[in-house]
Formats: C-alpha cells, sequence, structure tokens
C-alpha cells in the first residue's frame, strides 16, 4: 500500500498503525519510501538503547513513578482522555541498506491513567513534531471506520460480503 501510494504520486509524511502492522519489514519500507510513522508494537518487543538490548514492557517498568508525563490526547464519550506517556530513544532497526540513518528512533510507552495499562510504539521521524497527536490519530480513523461500517451497514449480514458490493458478482 505504501509503495502505491508513492507511485500514485500521494504524499503524507506520516502513517500510524496497530500491533499488527508493526512488524519490521513494514518500518524498512517505510524508512525506504521516506515515510515517518508511529506503529504500535507487541509487549515483548526488543529494542536497543544505550544501556542494552530489552524488551518494551522491561524498558516501562524502569520509569520512575514521578517521571511519566500526562499528556491530554483528546476528547472521547466520557470526556478528556489523559494518558501518562514515557519516552525511550533507541537505536535505529530500520535502517534501509542504503545505510542512511538519519532521523529520530524512539520506544514510546503509554499507560492509562486508571488502569495503568500499557501499549508500545515504536516511532520515527525526521522532523520535530508531537509524537502523541500522530499516535493518538489512529483513535480518530478507527472511530470514522466504526461510523461508516454502520453507516452503510457493512457490519450487519450481506454487507460484509464482497458479492453485496459488486453488481453482477
Amino acid at each position: 500500500m505504501l509503495n502505491r501510494a508513492r507511485e500514485l504520486g500521494r504524499y503524507a509524511r506520516w502513517f500510524a498503525g496497530d500491533e499488527v502492522y508493526g512488524n519490521l519489514e513494514l518500518r524498512r519500507t517505510a524508512r525506504m519510501l521516506g515515510f515517518d510513522y508511529a506503529l504500535a508494537v507487541n509487549a515483548d518487543h526488543t529494542a536497543t538503547t544505550s544501556a542494552g538490548r530489552f524488551t518494551a514492557t522491561r524498558l516501562a517498568r524502569q520509569v520512575p513513578a514521578k517521571s511519566w508525563m500526562r499528556m491530554r490526547t483528546g476528547h472521547g464519550l466520557k470526556g478528556d482522555r489523559h494518558y501518562d506517556w514515557a519516552l525511550f530513544e533507541v537505536r535505529p532497526d530500520d535502517t534501509p541498506t542504503d545505510g542512511e540513518a538519519g532521523g529520530h528512533a524512539f520506544l514510546v510507552v503509554r499507560r492509562h491513567r486508571y488502569t495503568r495499562e500499557l501499549s508500545f510504539y515504536r516511532w520515527h521521524s525526521t522532523t520535530s513534531v508531537s509524537l502523541v497527536h500522530i499516535i493518538c490519530t489512529r483513535w480518530k480513523i478507527e472511530e470514522d471506520f466504526q461510523s461508516a461500517k454502520g453507516l452503510t451497514g457493512l457490519d450487519q449480514g450481506q454487507g460484509t460480503c464482497w458479492n453485496s458490493w459488486m453488481p453482477g458478482a
């Protein structure tokens, strides 16, 4: 999809995705095509810091209680969303084959302020930008998908089948 976007002359600086998309191959392709990204990764994702190689969960356990940064991340059905955030500079593992390593690579940890549930993101940027804004863009996109499915009936019965949408199929 990223290759096709570039072939069509579509320009986007960023893309964001859930855990299923956070694999190394996609991250390398993104870098090769000049995309910056914020991709969710699993709790057992490993990253290399200046202190060594660690899982995302182990890094999150190293954050002192007073070092989490609380930030407003948007407005939801129950009011403003606030999460606690931690940021670890990591060595890029997605450098394209030409060896160009530019930009900044981070492992980002988001913690729910009440349940303490953790989410992890691999983030790369060649420019300065609000990483929380980029990561939280995924919610708006997901909400739009849910609304569209409800409006078109794609979440019910025959609406989920290809044949229902293709005349003569």
